[in-house]
């Protein structure tokens, strides 16, 4: 079974590290968009768990969705200090 409360901690230590590693001086802002994303997708997550571990729910239908989650992530914070397209994308493909 899927801790999600796990899944979700892990994935924020990824996210600030890689946030960091990205975009440097922006690494607060980026970390911070990162919890706020987590804040906003914890509940579909912990959903979507729930059906993955009850068979409801593919692995394929499960990674589809949290990516599609992720496409969506729009990090405000990273956007108003002017941080380009290009840089968001690679910030969220390093996330995949």
């Amino acid at each position: 079974m899927i801790d999600a409360k796990k899944l979700l901690a892990e994935i924020e230590k990824e996210m600030t590290l890689e946030a960091k590693s990205v975009f440097l001086r922006y690494g607060r802002d980026a970390a911070r968009d990162g919890r706020e994303f987590l804040s906003a997708i914890g509940t579909d997550l912990k959903q979507w768990s729930a059906k993955l571990d009850s068979g409801a729910l593919s692995r394929e239908g499960y990674i589809a969705l949290v990516n599609g989650a992720k496409e969506l992530a729009g990090m405000p914070a990273l956007k108003r200090r002017g941080i380009g397209r290009v840089m968001l994308k690679e910030f969220r493909d390093r996330m995949a």
